[in-house]
């Protein structure tokens, strides 16, 4: 459920890419009510299987080192540094 005043909405974009690769359902908060999550987990309960594919695919769409490799690219742009990280 995006919260639907964030910048530049980028809390859709996320739920959009997270929903896309099976990882995830994307409810726009405007439609979020107790009856759709009632519904949602209903279906859950019922049906086991689709919360353990939803988990595996997030885990598959996952970068587990996405904050290394943003760490090692911002150093690479940087002048003089490409071994800093290294040294570090």
């Amino acid at each position: 459920v995006p919260y639907i005043y964030a910048v530049d909405d980028h809390q859709t974009q996320n739920a959009h890419a997270v929903d896309e690769v099976g990882g995830g359902w994307l409810i726009p908060e405007g439609a979020f009510t107790d009856q759709v999550l009632a519904d949602r987990l209903e279906s859950l309960f019922a049906i086991p299987h689709m919360l353990e594919s939803a988990g595996a695919a997030a885990k598959a769409a996952g970068k587990p080192d996405a904050a290394s490799r943003l760490a090692d690219m911002v150093i690479g742009m940087m002048p003089n540094t490409s071994d800093q990280r290294e040294a570090a």
